[in-house]
């Protein structure tokens, strides 16, 4: 089993094969006519999400309202069922064939090499380390090592023993997604905000704004360093706007909150750690002087059941005007 990658000397990086079937610029999704791309919102939208590896993204176009599986990779027409096939784009997956004939460190800095990119090349988004039999263990080794340097993380193991010859031959496919490649994605993600402040500034005071894209920069650069601010997950603007802000939220194991949202998770066919709150803040103009307005988006919570509003708007003393402390 030989890698279809070129071999360059030992300790540096191969240069990343995409599948052959996967040559488009932006991602794809198989409809009548075969493989058609994604508008670029879509795409962008998408992109950042499957880099973060979440479970899902949902989007309307055309009065329709879809659902994507980014794990599956299945694209579901919530009217209809109707399901297709959906793909990354060409310069997103690089595959690595590992062989049992070179040495395990080898593969490991390969793998590590194409995870992190270099000064004339950008990193792969996710790289796929493909192994049979003897060569299974170099192929664990180097997604391992890839996690341990910081350089990816194992978002997918799959195993197969097809019979060939009468005989079973175990092989291993591994999907190593790229932390480098996610890094840069929330950069552009911050770039495109920065670059779009003009609404913002033609409507809010600039004294206002700055706050706001402080607290902004406060949560983004605690998520960057690992150490989020209070369960938060994931903090992002709608639209590349900072007036509205998407916030995915856990709590401790233990809770009764987060024991019933793993549940949920769990029911619906995810896993539990998928589990998590998904909110929506709203910011006023003269903020931080008035609350945001905060709607919870995931799970729906039936009405009167909880502090929520019939459209899901959160109701907590510490988000009204008297109970608001800037």
């Amino acid at each position: 089993f030989h890698p279809r990658l070129a071999s360059p000397p030992l300790g540096r990086a191969a240069a990343p094969r995409c599948p052959a079937d996967m040559a488009a610029a932006r991602w794809e999704f198989q409809g009548p006519d075969g493989w058609q791309q994604f508008y670029t919102e879509q795409h962008d939208a998408m992109h950042a999400l499957w880099l973060a590896a979440k479970p899902s993204y949902d989007f309307s176009l055309g009065g329709n309202k879809y659902s994507i599986d980014l794990r599956r990779l299945v694209q579901v027409n919530l009217a209809t069922g109707t399901e297709r096939q959906v793909r990354p784009p060409a310069w997103a997956v690089s595959e690595l064939k590992v062989g049992a004939y070179k040495p395990q460190s080898f593969y490991a800095q390969a793998a590590a090499d194409l995870l992190r990119g270099s000064d004339d090349r950008k990193p792969v988004c996710e790289l796929r380390l493909l192994a049979r039999g003897a060569a299974i263990p170099a192929a664990v080794h180097a997604a391992s090592q890839a996690e341990a340097c910081g350089a990816g993380a194992i978002r997918k193991v799959l195993t197969d023993a097809p019979l060939e010859r009468g005989q079973r031959a175990p092989q291993i496919t591994i999907h190593v997604r790229s932390l480098e490649a996610q890094s840069s994605s929330r950069q552009r993600k911050w770039d495109r905000v920065v670059s779009g402040l003009g609404r913002e500034a033609e409507s809010m005071p600039k004294r206002n704004l700055l706050r706001l894209m402080k607290e902004f920069q406060k949560i983004e650069q605690r998520l960057k360093e690992g150490s989020p601010v209070a369960g938060v997950l994931k903090c992002e603007p709608v639209e590349d706007s900072l007036l509205q802000w998407d916030v995915s939220m856990a709590f401790p194991e233990t809770s009764a909150l987060q024991r019933s949202l793993s549940d949920l998770a769990e029911s619906a066919g995810e896993a539990p750690a998928e589990g998590c709150l998904l909110l929506r803040a709203r910011f006023p103009l003269d903020f931080p002087a008035n609350p945001p307005e905060v709607w919870v988006r995931r799970p729906r919570l039936v009405h009167r059941t909880a502090p929520v509003t019939f459209g899901g708007r959160l109701c907590n003393q510490l988000l009204s005007s008297a109970g608001w402390e800037p």
